[in-house]
């Protein structure tokens, strides 16, 4: 637990930013409150670890200590960069100086200080805000100051906020929510805004956690507290004399950990959204047509499960000074759009722009932060080499998309025209004869795109092998390696499977191929097994439900699903030159190519949850490698391969 230190004026952080002295510094975190909450997701005691730890040590090296069995929970708890998408519609919102309140372990006052010139941050988890003291997994955390502090107890600044974010949901859901504002209002700038993070009635009443949708609630409402919080949907909990100008946005399954942010009242935006829900899971299909019904019949405005509030006092995005108010990089002057639908992704956050007639003028890519950057200029640089450059006349580059990279608040965001078509991912069944047409579709573009580019196939060494497979940091090995292999380079897209091809709706899994979008992990002399293996992987894992259960249709069970993967492989082998054999090594080598770039440039995907899910990836398809090679079988000698030979 952290350790209460009597408060020393001379000592400690710098607190001449604020009128009072704090009455302790705990830890080096001043504090103004008595009042201690556990932090959520993980607990204190392990929190203080990794904070002793990081006074010495590097973030992915004290995790991989901590949580030798990968802690994927733990590490989800502590970094989830995505559900700070919600920065990017509001981004004019953003400059100056901040108040980040209800902070927990603080990834969204690191995720704001990269767009701001400070952020105070105020929780009332001393070990999380120790943690936060320590993080050093962002290149800005020395412009976030820590502070120990609840909603009654914040601290009056010397110097008020240009802008204060709040987080009000779940468990800091104040009982007035109206006393709340007040209380956010006293240290906001004349000019200042406020960016409210509330629970939407339908989660405040329990409705989402019991149809097992979004964060479940901590505690269960009563009867009469649901129909309360039901009832308050109703009512606009913001003062309009204090604040006339309110730009409200929904947050989709809840405002916790939003997958899609929309402005409220904008018709196209929700409908693309009950669109992409009809095509989800029974519970994304139940939650749309709720919606559908509760637009139809004008009440899903105030129903919605999360809100972003966006409070300013004259109308203007951070007041009539704001263009004149510094930030950091000045040079990246422009905001991304603040209108459209944001679909959340790992990396980026993607916004659906609406043309105004009922189709897709635009889509627009926003890294999540900072050290995703790179990811945008990979993409740029791919797509205008491949979309420009056609040897053999194979029809392949007016497939992929040429956008435009523009520089703004969150760092290079690209923009391309929507693509034509119907994502693949649609026609994928379990059906042989369907799951088969799918493989070879794919598969085929990918010859043609990598044939006309690729270098000459040539040796190369077991310790190179081995080298190319093996992530040490994460402790990541291939099997065994004996002998040379021969192989090529070739561009390579990096994320290729059924739901970034689109194809020809009428034509359906025999296509023809319209586009193939999302080449954020592209390059241009690369792994070439890593596209091919991986679509073979994601169609079976499509089909059959989760990977586990296509590796055991399609990979490790003879019968026609396996027939139609080792088929595919023997045409793509045929095509390139290369050994069956060499295929399979690199079967999982998508992952371990994307785990090494987010390494190499410190990716949240380097040490958090979703690396540890990747790392699993890998280990399960080794484990299984002389499986899936006594399965798929050795290539007669026309080429092609039977698993029940």
């Amino acid at each position: 637990m952290s350790r209460p230190v009597d408060a020393d004026p001379v000592s400690g952080p710098d607190t001449r930013r604020f009128v009072d002295e704090p009455s302790a510094v705990r830890d080096g975190v001043p504090s103004w409150t008595s009042v201690e909450r556990e932090p959520r997701g993980i607990d204190a005691e392990t929190l203080d670890a990794l904070a002793d730890e990081l006074a010495t040590r590097p973030m992915r090296a004290v995790l991989a200590d901590a949580f030798p069995d990968g802690g994927r929970d733990e590490r989800n708890a502590l970094f989830v960069d995505p559900a700070g998408a919600w920065r990017i519609p509001v981004s004019s919102h953003l400059r100056g100086r901040c108040l980040d309140v209800n902070t927990g372990v603080g990834t969204r006052a690191l995720l704001l200080a990269e767009v701001v010139d400070s952020v105070d941050a105020a929780g009332t988890s001393p070990e999380a805000l120790r943690f936060l003291a320590a993080r050093d997994d962002y290149a800005c955390h020395d412009r976030v100051t820590p502070i120990h502090a609840d909603l009654r107890t914040l601290p009056e600044p010397t110097e008020p906020y240009d802008v204060v974010v709040a987080d009000l949901r779940g468990r800091h859901r104040p009982d007035s929510l109206g006393d709340a504002v007040d209380a956010l209002a006293e240290p906001l700038a004349a000019d200042g805004s406020l960016l409210l993070l509330i629970d939407g009635p339908t989660r405040s009443a329990g409705v989402t956690t019991a149809a097992g949708l979004g964060t479940p609630l901590d505690d269960s409402p009563s009867p009469v507290d649901a129909t309360r919080q039901l009832l308050s949907g109703v009512i606009d909990p913001i003062d309009r004399d204090r604040f006339p100008s309110v730009d409200r946005y929904a947050m989709v399954p809840d405002a916790v950990d939003p997958s899609f942010v929309l402005r409220v009242g904008d018709t196209a935006a929700t409908d693309r959204l009950i669109a992409a829900g009809e095509g989800g899971s029974l519970g994304d299909r139940l939650a749309t047509r709720t919606a559908s019904l509760a637009g139809r019949l004008g009440v899903l405005d105030r129903l919605w499960p999360g809100f972003l509030l966006a409070c300013s006092r004259d109308g203007t995005p951070g007041g009539s000074e704001a263009t004149g108010r510094a930030r950091q990089n000045p040079d990246q002057d422009r905001h991304p759009v603040s209108e459209g639908l944001l679909t959340r992704g790992g990396g980026r956050s993607t916004v659906l722009v609406d043309d105004g007639a009922g189709g897709l003028d635009s889509v627009v890519k926003v890294p999540h932060r900072r050290a995703h950057a790179e990811f945008a200029f990979d993409e740029f640089r791919t797509t205008q080499a491949l979309s420009g450059d056609d040897p053999g006349s194979t029809g392949v580059s007016g497939t992929i998309p040429s956008g435009t990279l523009s520089m703004t608040w969150f760092g290079p965001t690209y923009a391309e025209r929507p693509a034509p078509g119907t994502p693949l991912s649609s026609f994928v069944s379990a059906d042989p004869d369907r799951f088969r047409s799918v493989l070879e579709l794919g598969i085929d573009w990918l010859i043609r795109l990598q044939r006309p580019r690729a270098t000459s196939v040539a040796p190369r060494s077991p310790d190179a092998v081995r080298d190319e497979l093996s992530l040490p940091e994460i402790g990541l090995g291939p099997p065994p390696v004996e002998s040379p292999i021969r192989l090529f380079r070739a561009p390579c897209h990096g994320d290729f499977h059924p739901k970034n091809v689109f194809v020809d709706p009428a034509g359906g899994a025999d296509g023809p191929v319209t586009a193939v979008i999302d080449w954020e992990l592209g390059g241009l002399d690369d792994d070439p097994i890593a596209d091919p293996a991986f679509f073979c992987l994601q169609t079976a894992r499509l089909a059959f439900g989760g990977l586990e259960a296509g590796l055991e249709a399609a990979f490790t069970s003879p019968g026609p699903h396996a027939d139609a993967v080792s088929d595919s492989i023997s045409r793509y082998c045929a095509a390139m030159g290369i050994d069956r054999s060499t295929f399979l090594l690199y079967l999982p080598s998508v992952w371990i190519r994307r785990l090494r770039r987010c390494l190499e440039r410190g990716a949240t995907a380097s040490y958090s949850g979703r690396g540890v899910r990747r790392a699993a990836d890998v280990r399960l398809l080794w484990d299984r490698h002389d499986e899936i090679v006594a399965t798929l079988g050795e290539p007669d000698a026309g080429g092609a391969s039977s698993s029940q030979s």
